[in-house]
């Protein structure tokens, strides 16, 4: 019994001293681990420093803002027209002229409620540059004139309580007494023309030579420049290129795009710009302010030159019960 616990703590003696050994090198190799060590530091220095400098998830949907603006006498300039020919044929806006020109009622920019013709930035334009008639007038009691010699509207309220009440309004379309211009609704407007507050979402629309498209809307477009496009294995690359955008007024978002293929146009030419919501078919987008974009795309940003807005007068958005808020989209065939 005694030799197997003198051989036990032998042992243990043993194994005690080998845990506690510092292996010591010679002095001929202490420089050679110096140099290991200090390879390997440099190694997962520059590996460390190549992290840090790639860039594998750049943006490259980046947007520069470089808007033309035309008060400031561009070298060139831009333009839009919405639904150009809405009043006509397809093929109206090809290659022909046309003016953002938008008609205003009865406004305290004009005289005795008359319509005045302003342009796209709100400044009013001359008559001898008008393409429209003058609004035929209409008979109509409500119209008024006051002491002053003012027209004005005014329109009875018969409540169910059989009480009365008065609404007066100095800034509607009556031109004298008696008598108001029609409403810019029911008139004709010329080919060419824009009519950016009549789209529908759930409407179909007209390309240039007459074929329908779904949920969509006919877009004319000019440029007084050349319309940069791209050649070879980058001709429909979608970081290359002229292309119109749907975004929500300054939202970043894409909800929808189309690629301007003239690169020379004589006037305006017209495209289609779909309206489904993201690209998705079964979705459209629905009643709300939006802008058109016009962006160069290249290869490593997005460059806007001109925004344009767009009312969408339908469909209705749909509602999340769930967020209790719209959503941006309505769902076709819901």
């Amino acid at each position: 019994m005694g030799r197997y616990v003198a051989a036990w703590l032998a042992a243990l003696s043993a194994t005690a001293r080998a845990a506690t050994t510092t292996v010591v090198p010679y002095p001929n190799e202490s420089s050679s681990i110096e140099a290991l060590e200090y390879t390997t530091a440099q190694i997962d220095l520059q590996a460390d420093q190549a992290t840090d400098i790639a860039t594998p998830s750049i943006n490259l949907d980046y947007y520069e803002y470089n808007v033309i603006d035309d008060k400031a006498s561009p070298q060139y300039t831009v333009s839009l027209l919405v639904d150009p020919c809405s009043s006509s044929g397809p093929g109206c806006c090809q290659d022909q002229f046309g003016t953002p020109a938008y008609v205003v009622p009865g406004s305290n920019i004009n005289a005795n409620g008359v319509a005045s013709l302003l342009d796209e930035y709100g400044a009013p334009m001359a008559a001898r540059v008008s393409r429209i008639g003058d609004f035929p007038s209409i008979f109509d009691p409500d119209c008024l004139v006051d002491a002053a010699g003012k027209v004005y509207r005014n329109t009875t309220v018969h409540a169910a309580d059989g009480t009365l009440s008065f609404t007066i309004d100095y800034t509607s379309t009556c031109v004298d007494l008696d008598f108001a211009i029609e409403s810019s609704a029911s008139q004709s407007f010329p080919a060419c023309w824009d009519n950016n507050g009549s789209v529908n979402a759930l409407s179909s629309c007209y390309t240039f030579d007459g074929r329908v498209k779904p949920h969509c809307v006919s877009v004319a477009y000019m440029q007084t420049a050349c319309i940069m496009q791209c050649m070879g294995v980058f001709a429909l690359d979608n970081h290359c290129g002229t292309f119109l955008e749907l975004h929500k007024p300054d939202d970043e978002t894409i909800l929808a795009q189309t690629r301007l293929f003239a690169e020379l146009p004589s006037g305006y030419r017209t495209t289609t710009l779909p309206l489904f919501y993201q690209g998705n078919t079964s979705r459209t987008v629905c009643l709300g302010d939006y802008e058109i974009w016009w962006v160069l795309r290249t290869q490593y940003k997005f460059v806007v030159q001109y925004r344009k807005k767009l009312r969408l007068g339908g469909p209705i958005c749909e509602f999340d019960l769930v967020t209790n808020a719209y959503r941006g989209y309505t769902t076709l065939n819901a």
